[in-house]
């Protein structure tokens, strides 16, 4: 008599694909690396680029004029000729404002496509990228009391206001019904109102 033993595994181990059928090839634990890579290397190139494109006006000085600019400051014209014509009237706000220096040195980014119109007629609004230079940045909030007229610097903002940085009549009409801290730093939102 045989012993009752379970049968052994009479399956191939080795390979399970018989000789004639390719097997599927492993995936390489590389390639997802060198996609990130690439990638990494194609935005280090465009901020590169970027930075030589919108720095050019600088490299454009000599020390012939050096003298001279110590004297008599460069015009807005001179200093910041990579503005986009249609954000010169924030640039213009801005330096008028005298809170990043006159003359304003940096670079504005935006589209007029943003202006908004506030609920109190016929105030708008707009949102304005300010970089003082390439290491730093925020929005800057510009305000103007109708479509008529000049723009005006109110404040920049990387997060919602206090609303208590609206304190003046037409900073709370321009801005009528914009989120804004309540009770900062205790984050309880409200919107700005007309208070004064």
């Amino acid at each position: 008599m045989q012993d009752n033993q379970p049968p052994t595994n009479t399956f191939p181990t080795a390979n399970p694909f018989p000789p004639d059928i390719p097997q599927p090839p492993k995936p390489s634990p590389w390639k997802p690396i060198a996609i990130i890579a690439i990638a990494i290397a194609i935005l280090s190139i465009a901020a590169v680029i970027y930075f030589l494109i919108t720095n050019k006006s600088s490299d454009n000085t000599s020390s012939d004029t050096s003298s001279e600019s110590e004297t008599t400051p460069p015009s807005s014209d001179d200093t910041n000729s990579n503005i986009d014509p249609e954000l010169l009237p924030f640039l213009e706000a801005l330096e008028a404002s005298g809170v990043l220096g006159n003359p304003f040195n940096g670079t504005l980014a935006g589209s007029l496509d943003n202006i908004k119109d506030s609920l109190y007629e016929p105030y708008q609004t707009i949102g304005i990228g300010v970089y003082p230079d390439e290491n730093s940045g925020a929005t800057g909030l510009f305000y103007r009391t109708s479509p008529s007229s000049n723009w005006v610097f109110f404040a920049m903002a990387q997060e919602m206001l206090s609303c208590e940085a609206y304190d003046t009549i037409d900073l709370q009409r321009a801005f009528l019904g914009e989120d804004c801290y309540s009770d900062y730093p205790n984050s309880d939102i409200a919107q700005v109102t007309i208070t004064l």
